[in-house]
C-alpha cells in the first residue's frame, strides 16, 4: 500500500534540549537514508504572563543549537 509513497521532507522540532537534540540526529539520520530533506523547527515557549522573557531565554540557548543542527545536515546532504 505505501510502497510508492517517497518522504521528501522531514520536520523535526528542536528547542535545545538533549531530547530535541537526540531527534534532531535521528531526522538526519533517516534523511540521509531516504534522501529527504531534514528541517530544524526552533520551538519557544513563551511564559504565559511575560512572553518577551521566554523568547529571549529561547533566543539564547535555542539559535546556538540551530546553527549546529544546520550544520551537521548540511556535512550530511540532507
Amino acid at each position: 500500500m505505501y510502497k510508492d509513497l517517497k518522504i521528501n521532507k522531514i520536520l523535526v522540532a528542536v528547542d535545545g534540549s538533549e531530547n530535541s537534540k537526540r531527534a534532531g540526529d535521528y531526522a538526519i539520520k533517516v534523511g540521509r537514508q531516504l534522501s529527504a530533506k531534514v528541517i530544524a523547527l526552533h520551538i519557544v515557549s513563551a511564559d504565559k504572563y511575560f512572553p518577551e522573557q521566554g523568547i529571549e531565554k529561547g533566543n539564547k540557548n535555542g539559535y546556538a543549537y540551530l546553527d549546529t543542527i544546520s550544520e551537521q545536515s548540511v556535512s550530511a546532504g540532507v
